[in-house]
């Protein structure tokens, strides 16, 4: 667990938040006992102009501007009283003008204490999301989930002198797709294809995302010849299915690589040449050789 991850789950409330809270509910409380004790037009033209400073105050525009706001509130709901009942006594305008500050007040800290919340939400969120390593939609592994079995799986090949093969795959025709299904069937036809692909793996083998819409598939205990024959299987799957097309690039631990991040990077150049070439698949062997599978 990250260093930032930690902090944040270990965020407690602070002194301030408390304090906040609290003069929020006590200013909230004064405008409430204010009105009930003067239940009049000029407590409800207090309360209406108190309201809106209070709706500035959540809409979390800058302090200065909010007090600035509070005030001339509080000047014309003081002049509305003294037109409108022009006998009001003084004390009853000064209460009017006080409950109306106070809302204003009430607001301000409102804003505060709803910033800090729904911050604080987000960031659990935020970590829960980071924390779950299944991607909802598609049932298959988080990238960094992804990365970790497939340097533990570099480990467990290289100590028992077993091979494994890593297959990069990418919609074959991502931008033809965007056209035919719009941006959101696009991306449920690829979440579809995605789990048509997990079903038709075995249990040992590993699927996950990677960025840019492309999945990576960690078949164990299998060569090249024998990722060439999946790719091919799966894409003739995805074919039967109606679903969309996809390309591969496909590498062998250890001859095409050694380590988490030469594989992911021969992988990916294999991708690429079966992208350029327009091929269904491509291996790094044949991209060294010049050629690939069709």
């Amino acid at each position: 667990m990250s260093a930032s991850v930690r902090r944040v789950i270990t965020t407690r409330p602070t002194t301030g938040d408390a304090a906040a809270g609290a003069l929020l509910l006590l200013g909230l409380a004064s405008a409430v006992l204010l009105f009930a004790l003067l239940p009049t037009p000029a407590a409800r033209l207090a309360i209406a102009g108190g309201a809106l400073v209070a709706v500035l105050g959540l809409w979390q525009i800058n302090r200065a501007l909010m007090g600035i706001v509070d005030i001339v509130i509080a000047l014309i709901v003081a002049a509305l009283i003294f037109t409108q009942q022009p006998d009001a006594s003084r004390i009853g305008i000064v209460v009017a003008v006080v409950l109306v500050i106070i809302m204003g007040i009430a607001g301000l800290l409102a804003s505060e204490v709803i910033r800090t919340v729904y911050r604080r939400v987000t960031e659990y969120r935020h970590i829960s999301d980071a924390l779950t390593p299944i991607d909802a939609t598609t049932g298959a592994l988080k990238q960094a989930f992804g990365r970790d079995r497939l340097r533990s799986e570099v480990a467990r090949a290289f100590r028992y002198q077993r091979s494994f093969s890593l297959l990069i795959g990418k919609p074959a025709d991502w931008r033809g797709e965007l056209d035919r299904r719009g941006d959101e069937g696009a991306e449920v036809a690829l979440a579809e294809a995605v789990r048509l692909i997990a079903s038709r793996l075995r249990n040992t083998d590993i699927i996950s995302l990677e960025s840019d819409r492309a999945i990576a598939i960690i078949l164990t205990e299998t060569t090249a010849e024998g990722g060439e024959y999946a790719a091919q299987h799966l894409q003739s799957a995805l074919r039967s299915d109606n679903q969309m097309e996809m390309r591969f690039g496909l590498v062998q631990f250890p001859d095409d690589g050694v380590t988490e991040e030469k594989l992911i990077s021969e992988a990916y150049d294999a991708l690429t040449f079966a992208e350029m070439a327009n091929m269904p698949m491509a291996s790094r062997r044949e991209l060294l050789a010049g050629s690939g599978t069709i």
